[in-house]
């Protein structure tokens, strides 16, 4: 959000200039949104013009590094001609009281599971996919969605307000209750950076279904959970029957997400990035 001005005068007094980009090329952003948004038949654009594209592009070329919090934003920003040697892969992650100890207490076998969507919820973040996979997993449990509701797609949403199995909270002051409580946590986002609730979830111990811009770069498939295409409607149901019927899988992949946690600890990730850049620095 900084002006290009300042990218200018950083640069016009030598120094060495350092971005991070918290979420893929605006040109790409704006494609993918502009174009399910015209699959839904929503008259709307996304926010971005080609004003706010030629900003990013100028400073994208201003500056020498640029961290890239996950591997689809490193894939977008090449796509939109920054040149691979200036791209930092990094991540984001989660502080030490952000990791919970594993809820091992076993449900019983006709006890309905919860599942959550945490974030703004639109269409952006793929919630018109979920609510739609949801219902045709016919699972025993309910969805929690816990956000704010985009006003644009107030519409899209109202048919599944009075569902039994889907509630809507647009505010908590206890998220660390909703992560507790849960079974398993679900983002089926369509453009991303590497969204902070998915390193909660990993924390929590959740097991997470995941689109590849939601979980790509932190989760593996199948270990701490499943990353599937956002459009691949039977995957998407599949797998949510199969994670909410076994709690076998559950507490396997649970256990596997505490792990992998540890990984993504702020101040390993602080190391991990000093080092990387401290690397690129070096003989310049």
């Amino acid at each position: 959000s900084c002006s290009l001005a300042l990218f200018k005068e950083v640069k016009d007094r030598g120094n060495t200039l350092v971005m991070e980009s918290i979420n893929c090329h605006q040109n790409d952003c704006k494609s993918i949104l502009d174009k399910e948004y015209a699959k839904l038949g929503l008259d709307f654009k996304a926010q971005i013009n080609e004003d706010n594209i030629l900003d990013e592009n100028t400073k994208l070329a201003l500056c020498d590094y640029v961290f890239s919090p996950s591997p689809l934003v490193s894939k977008s920003l090449i796509k939109n001609n920054v040149p691979e040697r200036k791209i930092i892969q990094t991540s984001y992650g989660l502080e030490k009281q952000q990791q919970f100890t594993l809820n091992t207490a076993k449900k019983a076998k006709n006890e309905p599971i919860t599942a959550i969507f945490i974030g703004r919820v639109g269409v952006r973040k793929g919630i018109h996919l979920l609510l739609d996979y949801w219902q045709k997993a016919k699972v025993n449990g309910t969805l929690k969605i816990i956000g704010n509701v985009e006003e644009n797609i107030q519409d899209l949403i109202a048919p599944y307000r009075d569902q039994s199995n889907i509630e809507f909270i647009s505010f908590t002051s206890d998220l660390k209750k909703v992560y507790a409580d849960a079974d398993f946590f679900i983002l089926p986002s369509l453009e991303e950076g590497s969204p902070l609730v998915t390193y909660l979830a990993l924390g929590a111990g959740l097991p997470c279904i995941l689109s590849p811009m939601a979980g790509e770069g932190v989760i593996t498939h199948k270990e701490q959970g499943f990353i599937i295409n956002p459009s691949n409607e039977d995957e998407w149901v599949l797998t949510i029957q199969q994670l909410s019927s076994s709690q076998t899988l559950r507490d396997r992949q649970s256990k596997a997400a505490l792990t992998l946690s540890e990984q993504f600890l702020w101040e390993n990730i602080g190391r991990q990035r000093n080092h990387a850049l401290l690397q690129r620095l070096e003989g310049r």
